[in-house]
Formats: structure tokens, C-alpha cells, sequence
């Protein structure tokens, strides 16, 4: 295949998947800028190593496959490293609704807290918009083990941010 038909076999193949792809960056990492460079590595390895999907149709298992690898490497290598500059901190620009940030850390805090199959589970269906079956095909999973992971994720999410609130009040 020619550099150029590949090119665009690719692109044709990836724009559906993006969005997605980049939202499930950004719930796992919590950071656009890290979000954005994964997407890039994910795309770049998903490019050269075309040759080796098999069916046209588990595309977006295999890209997603690749981040997934990817991200747990860099879980792997010390949690994201890094010092915490505090200068650096303070000069990023405050949001326009402090509330909903406060929120949204709380959930992020929480999801933390769970396993991380559950994690990923609910990061995929809630956030993702991915239906069951496609999360089953994503963590290599059946669908009741999905659906396990799930409900438990729920459960156990709930209790988190109930004491969380009450905590705060």
C-alpha cells in the first residue's frame, strides 16, 4: 500500500473514534495537555503497526487497546513523575464556575479510589458513551463481567462521594 493510501485508509478509519478516544484520555489522566500527547502516541503506533489488525471492523478495539497499554506504562513508571511546582500552579488561570470544578475533582477523587477495571468500566460507558458490548470487547471482558464491574463501580462510587459530601458540608 503507498504512503498516501495508507494515510488516508487511516484517517478514514480513526475520525469516527477521536472524540471518544480523547475524552477517555482526559478522564484517565486528568490532563488535556497529557490527554492530548497520548492520543498523539496512540495515533502514531496505531499508524505504523496497521498491518497488524485483522479485522477492519475491531478498529476501535485496537486503538483503544494501544492507549490503554500505553497509560498503564506510564502508571507503571512512578505514577506520572514530576514535581509539583507551585509557582507554576498558580499562574494557570481560574475557571468560571468554581462549584462544578469542585465537583467534578470530587468525582475524579473518587474514581480514583476504585479498582481500576471498575474505573475504566464506567470511564468508558458513563463518559465515553460506549455501549456494554463495545467495553467487553475494549478490556478484553465478557459482558457480564462489564456489567459486574459496572453495578459494583456504581455502588461503590456512590458510598465515596456520599461521604465526601457529608464530609465537606
Amino acid at each position: 500500500m503507498q504512503a498516501n493510501n495508507k494515510q488516508s485508509y487511516f484517517l478514514e478509519l480513526y475520525q469516527p473514534h477521536h472524540q471518544k478516544l480523547l475524552r477517555y484520555c482526559e478522564s484517565i489522566l486528568k490532563d488535556s495537555t497529557d490527554a492530548e500527547d497520548l492520543v498523539s502516541e496512540t495515533v502514531l503506533i496505531a499508524y505504523q503497526d496497521l498491518h497488524k489488525l485483522k479485522k477492519v471492523e475491531a478498529f476501535n478495539y485496537y486503538l483503544f487497546g494501544i492507549a490503554r497499554n500505553l497509560i498503564r506504562r506510564k502508571y507503571r513508571r512512578k505514577k506520572f513523575w514530576g514535581a509539583f511546582d507551585k509557582e507554576q500552579a498558580d499562574q494557570l488561570p481560574a475557571t468560571q464556575n468554581p462549584e462544578l470544578d469542585m465537583d467534578v475533582r470530587l468525582l475524579y477523587d473518587a474514581l480514583d479510589k476504585l479498582p481500576e477495571a471498575q474505573k475504566e468500566a464506567l470511564i468508558l460507558f458513563e463518559l465515553s458513551g460506549y455501549s456494554i458490548k463495545e467495553v467487553a470487547a475494549i478490556q478484553n471482558s465478557g459482558l457480564s463481567a462489564v456489567k459486574a464491574r459496572l453495578a459494583r463501580g456504581r455502588k461503590q462510587l456512590a458510598k465515596l462521594l456520599t461521604s465526601k459530601v457529608l464530609t465537606y458540608d
